[in-house]
């Protein structure tokens, strides 16, 4: 059996879109874990009346503590030999399961990951990581390297895991990536993976809840998931190069956090993440001989930025206090 594990919190609007869309999967060996935050819409209402329906659908409430502590409570309920994530925000193909199950057992796998749909007000995109079945660690470690911008390992939506190999929950101390952090210790219990190009899940960036916050992890905890990051591929893999992989995502990661919570003159998230692309070859090299690593350690933060800062920023910083001034003349 699989089980559906899905944290709940004013979502009247979408759960039951997202509901159905597990209800109507092609594989039917499921229960559906609802896990009601605390909600003060009429959430727990539908909720209800799914459980009422369908006797495969199961409903719990417990005090507010977030998406991770909600995901947490449905685990400890579930009963399926595998567990699948979904958020009330979004929904899921029709053969997602089957495709996933199907894909783990030919392979013998210990994980399952698909793409993702994401949707928003102004267009569809596809995050997809093509179709591989990795075998051993290094076959992992290359897949890893080859997609983890495109942030492979940073959802627990995508993916379907075995019970036995869930060794840790996830940590609910963190805002946001507590389920990348379950991911990385999940993946110590992985020999071997198998990924499906297409995207069955269905990502919907258009709406708030208890999974889309606004707020950003603290830089203390950004340089934490970092350092544990660069420690299980170490242990897993003892690869340099995707430990400057997963740098230079932490670093681009850590700016864009900073400017979003302290833009100045309107420079804004965008602004850094597209410089730092544009120069990525320039990180990359600061990576590689290991200065950007030991300024995340000893969180000196004004030094990475120091080396990384480049003349279009600049520029644009003189442009908006031109702007200013001319205002106030």
């Amino acid at each position: 059996m699989v089980s559906f594990v899905i944290p709940v919190y004013n979502a009247e609007k979408t759960i039951s879109r997202c509901v159905d869309s597990i209800l109507a999967q092609t594989y039917t060996d499921i229960e559906v874990i609802l896990i009601d935050d605390d909600s003060r819409d009429n959430s727990s209402q539908i909720c209800k009346k799914y459980c009422e329906k369908d006797s495969r659908v199961k409903y719990y409430k417990k005090e507010n503590g977030g998406a991770a502590s909600a995901r947490n409570y449905g685990l400890r309920v579930s009963k399926g030999q595998y567990i699948q994530f979904v958020d009330a925000d979004d929904y899921i193909k029709c053969d997602m399961t089957e495709k996933m199950l199907k894909s783990l057992l030919k392979n013998s796998c210990d994980w399952c990951i698909c793409g993702i749909e994401f949707i928003s007000l102004t267009k569809i995109e596809m995050n997809t990581f093509g179709d591989h079945f990795c075998k051993n660690r290094m076959e992992i470690c290359s897949i890893i390297n080859e997609f983890y911008d495109s942030a492979i390992l940073h959802s627990c939506c995508n993916k379907l895991y075995k019970r036995n190999l869930i060794h840790e929950l996830m940590p609910e101390s963190y805002i946001y990536g507590e389920d990348y952090v379950f991911n990385l210790r999940y993946l110590q219990n992985v020999l071997s993976l198998t990924v499906i190009d297409e995207p069955l899940y269905i990502y919907d960036c258009t709406n708030e809840s208890v999974t889309r916050g606004k707020k950003k992890n603290t830089a203390t905890v950004i340089k934490e998931q970092y350092e544990l990051s660069c420690a299980i591929f170490l242990e897993l893999f003892q690869d340099e190069k995707l430990i400057d992989t997963v740098t230079t995502f932490f670093i681009k990661n850590l700016l864009s956090n900073i400017v979003s919570q302290t833009t100045i003159f309107g420079i804004t998230t965008k602004c850094v993440n597209d410089t730092l692309v544009q120069y990525e070859k320039e990180t990359q090299r600061v990576c590689g001989n290991g200065m950007l690593e030991q300024a995340i350690h000893e969180s000196n933060y004004r030094y990475i930025a120091r080396l990384l800062r480049k003349k279009r920023i600049d520029s644009m910083i003189k442009s908006a206090i031109k702007r200013i001034v001319y205002a106030f003349n």
